[in-house]
């Protein structure tokens, strides 16, 4: 049985108008690890542009980020540790991987996918960088209406309308590298899918009954 999110019922969400909440799914852009503020931040400073970036899939019962949990974070080592109480590109980079991945998925199956540019001697830009044109492209896929032809996380992928998930023109020739990272943006980008649906009806049933 969905669960109804009726705490704030003044409260709007983006997926209320699933219209509206596709066509901001169709131009969202994450920063790209160069696009974030090369400049030490501060705990506030984090939160509230980390939460800004991830806002978007929140459900009306939850916080994007909150201190204790980058505290958490760091202490669980999915996170560096920060430098004088101040954080730097890398771990906004990780913060927000951190926050998409933990809707499906636990604090230690985070930190071995986390692992896995280190395991392959990724640079942890150039990986962040791929899973986020990775995950934008299912997103696009799965709430805009098929698959786009083009270059996505180094993938060639081909159109293909009404797919729920991106096509890669020459799958046989995927590695494994290449498959888990797939694996891994299209299953968060199908649990936020399913995520916003379930907001989306409960807002839409609670409407229709008056409540």
């Amino acid at each position: 049985m969905a669960t109804r999110y009726t705490e704030n019922p003044e409260q709007t969400y983006p997926a209320y108008d699933w219209e509206a909440y596709c066509r901001q799914i169709a131009e969202l852009h994450l920063p790209r690890f160069a696009e974030i503020p090369d400049i030490p931040l501060y705990m506030d400073q984090l939160i509230g542009f980390v939460g800004k970036q991830v806002n978007l899939f929140a459900l009306p019962t939850e916080k994007p980020l909150t201190s204790s949990m980058v505290n958490n974070y760091v202490k669980m080592r999915l996170v560096p540790q920060p430098q004088a109480k101040r954080y730097q590109p890398l771990h906004v980079a990780y913060l927000i991987v951190v926050c998409l991945a933990k809707r499906m998925y636990s604090m230690s199956e985070i930190e071995r996918l986390i692992a896995l540019d280190v395991q392959h001697r990724f640079q942890a830009p150039d990986a962040y960088d791929r899973f986020i044109e990775l995950f934008e492209g299912s997103l696009r896929a799965l709430f805009c209406g098929g698959s786009k032809a083009g270059s996505v996380g180094n993938l060639e992928t081909l159109k293909s309308p009404g797919a729920m998930s991106l096509v890669v023109k020459d799958p046989q020739e995927l590695t494994e590298l290449d498959r888990d990272y797939l694996v891994f943006a299209g299953s968060l980008a199908s649990k936020i899918y399913i995520e916003q649906m379930l907001l989306n009806v409960d807002h839409a049933s609670v409407a229709a009954s008056g409540e």
